[in-house]
């Protein structure tokens, strides 16, 4: 054999070797880059899982909230529209303050929010009963009333008898208030 053929046989299989190589190479890198695409996929769905239950307790804090917010609506709620709903809670004010004048705006809506402006005035005999006036405004849930300025003179000649102003603003969400399944409250 000549020296000529056995430099190209061994060129020959270095050149076999190389390629191998290459190959083996190649087929490692592409495993290398799987795997770490594997790694990355499974930290990103051990992530969903965590952030899914987290989601899912949120979720039912939710539910209960709306529950309970369904809870405090007034009876009636159903069947009433919302401006006959802040009618009625201007009615239960009257009767629930003795004595007390109350003077009513104009309705007005914004923001999906129907409020009523108005002012309520009554006398005391004594600061207890002016303060359960007050009570009185603030136990409204549906809808709220919301204080503006509270004024307070005592009358002419007596101590402890005195007038209060009351500013305020009902309001309440001018549509029905629903149920977390979608369904109107009903009590």
């Amino acid at each position: 054999m000549t020296v000529s053929v056995k430099l190209s046989r061994m060129a020959k299989c270095h050149l076999a070797a190389g390629i191998i190589f290459s190959l083996a190479l190649c087929a490692y890198l592409l495993i290398e880059n799987y795997r770490a695409s594997v790694i990355e996929i499974r930290s990103g769905v051990s992530s969903i899982r965590a952030n899914a239950q987290s989601m899912a307790d949120e979720t039912e804090k939710i539910k209960d909230r709306q529950i309970q917010v369904l809870r405090a609506l007034p009876a009636g709620y159903d069947s009433s529209s919302s401006r006959e709903m802040m009618l009625l809670s201007v009615e239960k004010l009257k009767t629930g303050i003795k004595g007390a004048s109350i003077a009513l705006d104009e309705f007005s809506e914004s923001d999906a929010i129907l409020s009523l402006p108005l002012i309520v005035e009554f006398d005391t005999a004594s600061f207890e009963e002016g303060v359960k006036g007050i009570a009185a405004l603030r136990s409204s849930t549906v809808p709220y009333f919301e204080f503006r300025n509270i004024d307070i003179r005592r009358l002419e000649g007596s101590y402890s008898s005195a007038r209060y102003k009351i500013e305020g603003v009902l309001t309440m969400p001018s549509g029905k208030i629903t149920s977390p399944s979608g369904a109107e409250k009903t009590l």
